[in-house]
């Protein structure tokens, strides 16, 4: 599973938030990912979690389905929403691969995670922030921004929001 893909499931949030103005645009609710990941399992395995200005995604691995001579057939994966205090499975389980991380391995702190992109990165918008797995199987936080001059740009955050990386989109 990559970001495209759950960035189509997400692209109907993001729509609303394009042609705001730095002071009516509404942060992604970073807040809400732990009670979301809490409610759904922090015992479980994610390829994504994702926050927009309405709520969360969560991409969930499920168990691998393994044939009779022990190989792995396919790695499976349900898509999640939280919003407005509820929790609801929005896709049915699909055929996932990629990278992923143990929801308690989360750790963004988020009253800072958006202030230094905000200070140094001349952003108008942040759209969404993800996290997603890493090889290592460690969570990986990145912001997609609107830049003051309509560019997007992907950027790579620490979970203290230093910025690690940026690069067009």
């Amino acid at each position: 599973m990559n970001r495209l893909v759950v960035s189509l499931v997400l692209g109907a949030a993001f729509t609303s938030a394009c042609g705001t103005t730095p002071q009516e645009a509404e942060l992604p609710r970073v807040d809400l990912i732990d009670e979301a990941v809490s409610r759904l399992g922090d015992d479980l395995e994610y390829f994504e979690v994702a926050a927009d200005d309405r709520g969360v995604t969560l991409v969930v691995r499920l168990a691998e389905v393994s044939s009779d001579d022990g190989e792995t057939d396919e790695v499976l994966a349900e898509v999640y929403r939280f919003e407005d205090g509820t929790l609801a499975r929005i896709s049915e389980p699909v055929e996932a691969d990629g990278a992923f991380f143990s929801g308690a391995d989360i750790d963004l702190d988020p009253s800072a995670v958006f202030d230094r992109v905000l200070a140094e990165l001349d952003a108008a918008t942040v759209l969404d922030l993800a996290i997603q797995g890493s090889p290592d199987g460690q969570p990986v936080y990145d912001a997609r921004v609107r830049g003051a001059r309509g560019g997007i740009l992907l950027v790579l955050l620490a979970a203290d929001g230093r910025i690690l990386g940026v690069q067009a989109e």
